[in-house]
């Protein structure tokens, strides 16, 4: 896949984890539980599909870096569906809004 196409595909998924989260707090709004926690669930597969994605074997700094952020946002995705924490929701939403913002700026 070229690099031009790969870097669409990254912001796709994270336009689509953004969605996904945005409408989850909604759900919790609304008290459709259930609905949220499926929309978290689609995040977190998000999330770890991206982490899939980093390619750990070059040893670059950023790609380490990237696999703790993704891991850190996997976990926190997971406290918050325990707890229905919405305002924790909205922080990882945030942080994926700037690394979505950073793939725009790489994406051209």
């Amino acid at each position: 896949m070229p690099e031009t196409e790969h870097g669409q595909l990254f912001l796709l998924l994270y336009e689509n984890a953004i969605r996904y989260l945005n409408q989850a707090v909604e759900c919790w709004r609304l008290e459709s539980s259930g609905q949220a926690v499926d929309l978290l669930r689609r995040a977190a597969d998000i999330l770890r599909e991206l982490d899939a994605g980093v390619d750990l074997s070059s040893g670059r700094q950023t790609a380490s870096d990237l696999h703790r952020i993704y891991g850190f946002l996997l976990e926190q995705l997971q406290q918050a569906e325990l707890t229905g924490d919405a305002f924790l929701l909205r922080e990882i939403t945030r942080l994926l809004e700037e690394l979505h913002q950073s793939w725009k700026v790489i994406a051209g």
